[in-house]
């Protein structure tokens, strides 16, 4: 990529990189981007926003910290930990100029710690959204996306970035509020108190947000209320210990002599258990063992047969790929692996991978 009229500078070097076009030129006023085909924009030095997901994410969340005072906010999907997410919360604690959006689909292995993030920025006082939508590990839909944008530009508005605009300010208010009255109403406690509680905070100082808090508050205080959060919480901590636990799985699995059998890994792995929690129907437990287990699936469909593939080790990326041929039927990059590997190691027998890619 050119980065011409970057001047060597990192803060250039950067900005160049990001817009994936021709930095052309650098001035008080504006950033001036040229691309290949001749098109042209001016873009405010102090609101530029980025977006990633998963590992683009941390990448986003690292130049935003790179770029304080030109980056005004990140839209981050399918991600919140790692040093990146955990130096946020610490060098935007209390910053109104910069705004956060954490993403996460109900079936993303990583919901759970974009929810953390979300929390940790709550603590910090860093103004953050979260958005949850019904799907996996991927990239929000547009409405979520667009909507993520318009708080954006709402949060500039607060921080002086952008110029206010009343009408569209107390419009969106009134939608907000309606949409947070429907949340409880309908019994979606979570997601209205975390709306509420939001109202009040990107609406201050006007005085319709004061009941905004108390309703935040309000909802807290109710005893069903209080139970879900302590089964939540439970449910997040039981959560992370099955991360540490598969991880020990894979440990075993890596350093045996011989490669075990794919299904003494299944059950190192738990798969039965999480099977078994994903046909209880319970609204928390099912979605939480959901979860987990794509995060196995990815993990034995994509990191741990390409390491395997990466130093010879033929038997075991087989046996890795028949776990994950036992979760899911393999797509995309797993087929690529299976490929690899009866290229490479034809004599490695497996009709369990016989059956798949076909």
């Amino acid at each position: 990529m050119r980065q011409d009229g970057a001047g060597g500078e990192p803060r250039s070097r950067a900005l160049g990189a990001l817009a994936h076009g021709v930095v052309d030129e650098i001035t008080p006023e504006g950033v001036v981007v040229e691309w290949d085909r001749g098109f042209r924009l001016s873009i405010d030095p102090h609101r530029l926003y980025l977006a990633g997901l998963s590992g683009t994410t941390r990448a986003a969340i690292a130049f935003a910290l790179e770029l304080r005072g030109t980056v005004a906010g990140v839209i981050g999907a399918g991600a919140g930990s790692g040093a990146e997410a955990d130096g946020l919360a610490s060098a935007a604690a209390g910053d109104s100029t910069f705004a956060y959006v954490a993403a996460a689909g109900t079936d993303d292995f990583n919901y759970e710690e974009v929810r953390a993030l979300a929390d940790r920025l709550d603590a910090a006082r860093v103004p953050n959204r979260l958005a949850v939508f019904r799907g996996p590990h991927e990239w929000p839909p547009a409405s979520v996306c667009g909507d993520a944008l318009e708080w954006l530009t709402l949060r500039a508005m607060r921080a002086g970035l952008a110029p206010k605009d009343s009408a569209w300010i107390a419009a969106r208010l009134d939608a907000e509020l309606r949409l947070a009255n429907e949340l409880e109403t309908g019994g979606r406690w979570d997601e209205a108190s975390r709306l509420f509680f939001s109202i009040a905070r990107d609406y201050s100082p006007s005085p319709r947000i004061e009941d905004a808090a108390r309703r935040a508050a309000a909802i807290e205080s109710r005893e069903p209320m209080r139970r879900l959060r302590t089964r939540m919480r439970a449910l997040d901590e039981r959560s992370a210990q099955r991360g540490v636990d598969v991880q020990t799985a894979l440990l075993w699995y890596r350093t045996g002599k011989d490669a075990p059998p794919a299904s003494a890994l299944a059950e190192r792995l738990g798969l039965a258990t999480l099977r078994q929690e994903m046909s209880t129907g319970d609204s928390l437990e099912a979605p939480a063992a959901r979860r987990m287990l794509y995060r196995i699936a990815a993990l034995v469909s994509f990191y741990e047969p390409r390491a395997y593939l990466a130093r010879g080790d033929f038997a075991r990326a087989a046996r890795m790929l028949e776990v994950a041929a036992s979760i899911a039927p393999l797509r995309g990059e797993a087929c690529a692996q299976v490929a690899e590997l009866r290229r490479r190691a034809p004599i490695v027998k497996s009709a369990v991978l016989d059956a798949q890619c076909r």
